[in-house]
């Protein structure tokens, strides 16, 4: 693996063209004024130059499209750009949404996307971009003595279909605290936004979480950690095209420390462990309820027995209505 990543360095390094090589769908634009295109520069392996795309099948939510004959990839740094000018048959990319299939004549798949997606550390999703906007990839890479490649996609405000791509500054930037102000690591930090969603792993006290490109749009960021309830940023965060927005901080509340005790559950509310499996009996006069890990009410508790069968094994916190006795409910099936 280690040899591979190299090589894909080495010929990064030595093209002098759009740096969108790695995946065949580069740059994906759906339909302002019935503009609808979308790029391939297929870099693989796995393909020789001239790479002919006569016939190929381009399969969408809207049907089905061939490339006219003669469309033809001359070589590594060529690329084709698909729209209706070269298309026979329905091509159409969803405004909001779509899976987008490339095979050849024969039926063979050759490459397919999807969008929004999730993960846009991946060639095979990306975010999906508004009217007049495109979905671009980005290829980078760190230098020696330990050279790796990485690509995202972006939200491109101006397309630049054949051109290197542009658009590749501004993001969120914030970081991650206790309600004290300690800063906290092995945090996952989210946004959801017009374009999709998006996550990231705060792996250090103190390091700042980033997003990046992800205007424009209103983003709703959020935070989780075990052992806290989840947090969010207090406000929606908007971004413009390529606009940075920083201090974007969120705190998180601890949930309550658990001490381990071997004491089952009696009339004490103060006790502090249990092991349950289906039922869970109340001793007392107030109302109570279970909470998950991250601080989500999960069930409504009364005085006396409690069915607790429908809840799948695993750690919940008891806790009264008013004040903060808390017990940990161990429950197995």
């Amino acid at each position: 693996m280690k040899f591979a990543i190299i090589t894909i360095v080495f010929l990064i390094t030595t093209i002098p063209a759009n740096p969108v090589i790695v995946t065949f769908f580069s740059e994906i634009q759906t339909s302002p004024d019935s503009l609808e295109r979308l790029e391939i520069h297929p870099y693989n392996w796995s393909y020789g130059y001239p790479f002919d795309l006569s016939g190929f099948r381009l399969v969408t939510k809207a049907g089905t499209t061939y490339v006219n004959q003669g469309v033809v990839v001359e070589n590594e740094n060529s690329y084709v750009v698909l729209d209706q000018s070269n298309m026979n048959g329905i091509f159409s990319l969803g405004d909001d949404s779509d899976t987008i299939l490339l095979s050849r004549p024969n039926g063979d798949s050759v490459w397919a996307i999807s969008y929004p997606s999730r993960y846009r550390y991946s060639p095979y999703g990306c975010w999906a971009p508004e009217s007049g906007m495109s979905c671009a990839i980005y290829q980078g890479w760190t230098p020696w003595p330990d050279p790796t490649s990485y690509y995202l996609w972006f939200i491109d405000s101006t397309p630049t279909f054949g051109l290197p791509n542009d658009d590749t500054l501004g993001g969120i930037y914030g970081r991650v605290f206790s309600i004290d102000s300690t800063p906290l690591g092995s945090v996952w930090v989210s946004i959801a936004g017009p374009h999709g969603g998006d996550y990231y792993l705060v792996y250090t006290p103190g390091i700042p979480f980033e997003f990046h490109p992800t205007g424009p749009g209103i983003f709703e960021v959020s935070a989780t950690k075990d052992g806290y309830a989840q947090g969010f940023y207090p406000e929606s965060v908007r971004v413009g095209a390529n606009e940075t927005r920083t201090g974007i901080d969120i705190y998180l509340e601890p949930l309550p420390l658990v001490k381990e005790l071997i004491s089952p559950l009696n009339n004490n509310w103060h006790v502090k462990s249990t092991i349950v499996s289906s039922e869970l009996t109340v001793v007392g006069t107030e109302r109570a309820f279970l909470i998950n890990i991250a601080g989500k009410k999960i069930a409504d508790l009364v005085p006396g027995a409690n069915d607790i069968s429908h809840l799948s094994p695993g750690i919940y916190f008891l806790r009264l209505r008013k004040g903060y006795s808390v017990t940990k409910v161990v429950v197995q099936k």
